[in-house]
């Protein structure tokens, strides 16, 4: 990696976003840049009934929160900078969901790292948030950070990583983004998710399906069973663990599944979907995944340049 935007606004969530994307700056020797977004034409129209009131020009209002947003990135870069690291920092005007992206495009980064506000019970199924639309529309690859905030947290980097795959290009992508984010004794362990159709099963007992479809559940159970031993085959490295499982379920609920029952510090899948159609699409299984994961979620949208063996 070379250039890892993060973007910032200021939250404790924001916070654990810089320190986990510092993390991978030390360990790669990329540089920083910390990217906060001012979006003003929302606050020059809401604001206007305000402004009006109070005597405050909008001018100087936009002009005062530039300022302190250029303060507050100035801290940040100083204490970015102390651990040796070579940072920079930015403000953008525009819509956080797509600003952020376009810079990264423009930029050229390797990756784009952004904080996720906690969400429980019902509010976990309103759609919306910015984490959520950034991994939605950027083209670059989006690192969401969950985990304990702070730079004194107990932290060693992505040593236990869980990477989900179809065996398409993409999910051999995001294999090959694991090997760049994990450290040197990190365990990654790739899983497939399958399931004999429910159009199948629905209406057949579970007796009747076992019978009907035994042979060919063995014979798809031994066929992924290969082709995962061939992805550890191919990317094991000497200094990393490798290993593969085949689960059993709808994608989304058994990798989720499988989070709550081991304990993981990233998991790096692929991002599907085609550019135009993002904004519409609701539900995927990296969205689900996103939302529910218990930790950091790295969606991989393009092939990154493989790491040395």
């Amino acid at each position: 990696m070379k250039l890892i935007v993060v973007a910032t606004d200021f939250s404790p969530q924001a916070e654990l976003a810089m320190w986990q994307a510092a993390d991978l700056a030390r360990a790669t020797g990329a540089r920083l840049l910390l990217l906060h977004i001012v979006t003003m034409p929302e606050l020059a129209l809401g604001l206007e009934a305000t402004l009006a009131d109070s005597g405050l020009e909008k001018e100087s209002l936009i002009s005062a929160q530039l300022a302190s947003a250029r303060e507050q990135l100035a801290g940040l870069e100083t204490a970015v900078r102390e651990r040796g690291i070579q940072v920079t920092s930015e403000v953008r005007d525009g819509f956080a969901d797509t600003a952020i992206g376009d810079c990264a495009t423009a930029l050229g980064a390797d990756l784009v790292v952004i904080g996720t506000h906690g969400r429980t019970g019902l509010k976990r199924f309103l759609l919306g948030s910015v984490a959520e639309r950034v991994v939605r529309l950027s083209t670059e690859s989006v690192l969401v950070a969950r985990a304990p905030a702070g730079p004194e947290s107990a932290r060693h980097g992505f040593a236990r990583i869980l990477v989900p795959t179809d065996f398409s290009d993409l999910a051999e992508a995001a294999l090959t983004m694991s090997l760049s984010v994990a450290t040197a004794k990190a365990r990654i362990d790739i899983v497939h998710a399958w399931q004999i159709p429910a159009s199948v099963t629905a209406y057949a007992p579970a007796r009747v399906v076992d019978a009907a479809f035994g042979g060919l559940r063995e014979q798809l159970i031994a066929d992924i069973e290969k082709r995962g031993k061939c992805l550890v085959s191919r990317f094991s490295r000497p200094e990393k663990s490798v290993r593969f499982f085949a689960l059993e379920g709808s994608p989304a609920a058994a990798i989720l599944a499988h989070l709550g029952d081991r304990r993981y510090d990233l998991v790096v899948m692929g991002a599907h979907g085609r550019r135009r159609m993002k904004r519409l699409i609701v539900g995927s299984v990296v969205e689900r995944v996103i939302r529910h994961a218990p930790c950091s979620v790295l969606a991989v949208h393009r092939r990154p340049r493989a790491p040395e063996a």
